[in-house]
């Protein structure tokens, strides 16, 4: 990289006003799992992996995987 060149991170500006104020706001347990899931897949997808592929490296059922990219369970650790 050249020593001029800087690499910025996306600004993510979702504060709510209570999070500003350095309150941290409740966070809904769905989103996060939702977003986790959606995460999951897209990253899954982009390496060309299967669902049975990964959970296999992971040490999860197919269904497990498969439920948390859906967003519908979140694995224990």
């Amino acid at each position: 990289m050249h020593p001029s060149t800087t690499q910025t991170r996306p600004v993510h500006n979702d504060l709510g006003p209570a999070e500003r104020a350095g309150k941290p706001r409740e966070r809904d347990p769905r989103r996060y799992s939702e977003q986790l899931g959606d995460e999951l897949q897209q990253h899954r997808e982009h390496a060309g992996l299967t669902v049975e592929a990964v959970a296999e490296h992971l040490g999860w059922s197919p269904d497990t995987l498969s439920d948390t990219e859906l967003g519908s369970s979140t694995p224990s650790s």
